[in-house]
C-alpha cells in the first residue's frame, strides 16, 4: 500500500498498462518536521483534501503519526479541525499554499503561506515564506524566539537602569554626601539607557539562520528511534541520516529491513531528512 492513484492504459477496450502515480514531499519535509516535532517539541497534523491512504502514505514518509492525519476534508472542515485544536488549548499555526487553505489560514492564531501559493492565500497569511522552502518555518520560528529573548533582555535591563539611575538623577543621595547630579550628567545618563537598547536591538541585524546539527542535532539524535547516522549540516547542505525501525505504536514490533518498513502504524522515521539513503 503506497497511496498510488492508478491510470490505466487501455487499447481496443483491453488493458494494456497501470501506471501508478503518487505525491513526492519536498526534500526538505523530513528535515523540517524532524526539527518541529522532535527538538521544539511541536505537535504537527496534516489537514488535506486527498484521500486518506495517500495521505497516510506522504505522512509516514516524512514523519508525522498518523493520528495526525486527518485527509478527505473540504475547506470548511479544515476551518472545523483547526478550530478543535484551539478548543483543546494552545495555539495554532496553519502552513498552507492554496485557496482551500485560506479559510483555515484565517482562522487559525498564526496563518503561514508559501511565497509560491496564491495571492489569496498570501493576502489571508500573517507570515509569508518567501522563498518557498518549509525550512523557512523553523527560520521563522527561530527568529521571532531570538526577537523575543532580546526585547525581554532590553526590558530588564532597562527597568533595572532606570530604577536606579532615576532616583539618583532625582537627589536621593544628597542627603548623604551633600552633592547633587549634574543636570547634563542626568540627561547622558538617560541618552546612554536609550543608547544602550538601541545597539541591542541593532545586535540582531547579525542574525542567521539556525545549523540544525549545531543547534538541534542532540534533539534530533534522541528523539529518532534506532539512529545509526547524522551527516554534517552546514547551511543549504543536505542532512543525511540511516535508521532502524525498532517501534510501533501499538507496542509491537517491526521486524522489516532498515529504510523499507510497510508496517500500518509504525512510528520509525525510515527516511533520510533530506533524500533516501
Amino acid at each position: 500500500d503506497r497511496g498510488q492513484t492508478a491510470v490505466v492504459i487501455s487499447i481496443d477496450g483491453q488493458t494494456e498498462a497501470v501506471i501508478g502515480l503518487i505525491d513526492k514531499a519536498k526534500d526538505e519535509a523530513t528535515l523540517t518536521l524532524n526539527v518541529l516535532q522532535l527538538a521544539l517539541g511541536i505537535n504537527v497534523y496534516m489537514l488535506t483534501g486527498d484521500n486518506y491512504r495517500t495521505a497516510r502514505v506522504v505522512a509516514r514518509d516524512i514523519g508525522i503519526p498518523s493520528t495526525n492525519v486527518i485527509a478527505d476534508v473540504l475547506p470548511e472542515g479544515k476551518v472545523d479541525a483547526v478550530k478543535r485544536l484551539q478548543e483543546e488549548g494552545g495555539k495554532i499555526a496553519m502552513i498552507g499554499d492554496g485557496i482551500n487553505d485560506s479559510p483555515a489560514l484565517a482562522q487559525a492564531d498564526l496563518g503561514v503561506a508559501i511565497g509560491a501559493g496564491t495571492d489569496i492565500a498570501m493576502e489571508t497569511a500573517g507570515v509569508v515564506l518567501v522563498n518557498s522552502k518549509l525550512t523557512d518555518v523553523v527560520v521563522a520560528l527561530d527568529l521571532a524566539r531570538t526577537i523575543y529573548r532580546r526585547i525581554r533582555l532590553n526590558f530588564v535591563w532597562a527597568l533595572g537602569y532606570n530604577t536606579l539611575a532615576i532616583p539618583i538623577a532625582a537627589g536621593v543621595l544628597y542627603p548623604a554626601v551633600h552633592k547633587a547630579l549634574p543636570p547634563f550628567m542626568a540627561a547622558l545618563a538617560m541618552a546612554l539607557s536609550s543608547i544602550s537598547v538601541l545597539l541591542s536591538s541593532l545586535h540582531l541585524n547579525r542574525y542567521h539562520p539556525p545549523k540544525y546539527e549545531k543547534k538541534y542535532g542532540r534533539a534530533l539524535r534522541e528523539g529518532t528511534l534506532g539512529l545509526e547516522e547524522v551527516g554534517v549540516v552546514t547551511r543549504g547542505s543536505t542532512v543525511r541520516v540511516q535508521v532502524i525501525c525498532d517501534g510501533m505504536r501499538n507496542g509491537g514490533k517491526c521486524s522489516c529491513a532498515p529504510g523499507t518498513c510497510e508496517c500500518d502504524g509504525c512510528e520509525c522515521n525510515k527516511l533520510s531528512f533530506g533524500k533516501k539513503i
